[in-house]
């Protein structure tokens, strides 16, 4: 039974035009494009694009989980082994995440499921990579929740401005930038060790360590992001002929979260601080997913904004437990259900968006259409050379 949508709004997806993406980054266009268009040519045409795009997301997950187990307050060495790791499996990740979508197009089976599910993981992307980064360069564990903020919003306000045009366009620094540095920092990291990020350095009397700057540039490049995305997507808005408070009422749901988060901290930091700084970026990365792939599935089947959605209400009822100081229930306490409830809530929301779609579109998740249209063109590249060697050796 659906839960979050009705399957007849689903459907729509089959109405989809398809989106398109242009990624002006000079490092994605000389490098990691055709770095995978090679690596994509190697695979056989059985494999599904989806299921690259799901290792890529493993990969994230991995990340996140050997950024916790290993570096809890993000101010501890980590063995060695783990920054190679790290740097690998982001390597991964980024390298899937350009792979899927060359894989689709070369076997025909390009769907609005491929693309939702696409954009969805670099959701996840967003909250892992910065407290990987934060763990690695030992920035301590309030960088990170500073960061995250405005990354979240930078990157909710590019799938906003593609709503009213189906266009994602993708600056001459994003996120290819951002993955590649990330990976090859953990790599630099497993070489010479952290103390490349922790020691201090002073210019001029002033004070300061490299991983503070790592820190202010993602802040600085969120924030450059954010300005732009909010003047465009208004500017869509206009050219779409969309009032301009209808197309800013649809940040609402996401800007109260993002208010209704920072306050939560600000009021628990004491529990933050004390050890549960993963579990609260794992909190906050989780409703931002959810968030996010409901825009996204929301562009796709062109359904209405809302002013509110009931996954929200656990963080703003959390946000107000805090701001009373009510004794019935610890901090601790309240960022682990909620935690709990947003494992749940996300996956519950992926799966049925994810059944849905197969079932609107007639397609398998993790299978695709057999013969595609790779092996139809093998076959008849097969059969060319075939017919052609036959008339070499006649007479």
């Amino acid at each position: 039974m659906p839960i979050f949508f009705s399957q007849s709004q689903l459907e729509r997806v089959t109405e989809y035009p398809a989106g398109t993406t242009n990624d002006r980054s000079l490092l994605y266009k000389y490098w990691v494009s055709p770095m995978c268009a090679k690596l994509v040519s190697l695979l056989p045409t059985w494999v599904a694009p989806n299921l690259l795009t799901l290792i890529g997301w493993i990969c994230t997950m991995t990340t996140f989980g050997l950024s916790a187990f290993f570096m809890s307050d993000m101010s501890n060495d980590a063995p060695r082994w783990v920054y190679f790791v790290m740097g690998f499996l982001i390597f991964a990740y980024m390298t899937l995440d350009n792979m899927d979508g060359k894989q689709a197009f070369r076997t025909g089976s390009s769907t609005p499921l491929g693309e939702a599910l696409d954009h969805g993981v670099d959701s996840f992307s967003v909250g892992i990579i910065i407290a990987g980064s934060a763990a690695v360069t030992q920035t301590g564990v309030w960088w990170p929740i500073i960061a995250l903020g405005p990354a979240m919003i930078a990157f909710y306000l590019a799938h906003w401005q593609e709503y009213f045009n189906h266009y994602l366009e993708l600056g001459l620094l994003g996120p290819t930038e951002a993955e590649v540095i990330a990976a090859l920092g953990y790599i630099v990291t497993g070489i010479f060790g952290t103390s490349m990020w922790t020691s201090v350095h002073s210019i001029f009397g002033w004070h300061f360590k490299f991983s503070m700057f790592v820190m202010l540039a993602t802040i600085g490049a969120a924030i450059w992001t954010t300005l732009y995305g909010l003047y465009d997507g208004i500017t869509r808005a206009k050219a779409k002929g969309v009032p301009l408070p209808r197309a800013i009422s649809q940040l609402f749901p996401f800007s109260l979260s993002m208010v209704a988060g920072a306050l939560f901290v600000w009021k628990t930091y004491r529990t933050y601080d004390a050890g549960y700084s993963f579990a609260y970026i794992a909190t906050f990365n989780l409703l931002f997913s959810y968030l996010t792939i409901l825009c996204i599935v929301q562009r796709i089947c062109q359904l209405s904004f809302s002013y509110f959605y009931l996954p929200m209400l656990p963080l703003l009822v959390a946000c107000f437990h805090s701001l009373i100081g009510s004794p019935l229930v610890t901090d601790e306490s309240t960022i682990i259900v909620l935690l709990v409830f947003y494992i749940f809530n996300t996956s519950f929301f992926c799966f049925e968006i994810i059944y849905g779609f197969c079932k609107a579109l007639n397609i398998k998740f993790l299978k695709i259409q057999y013969p595609n249209k790779a092996t139809r063109q093998a076959e008849a590249d097969m059969s060319r050379t075939i017919n052609e060697e036959s008339e070499v050796l006649l007479p």
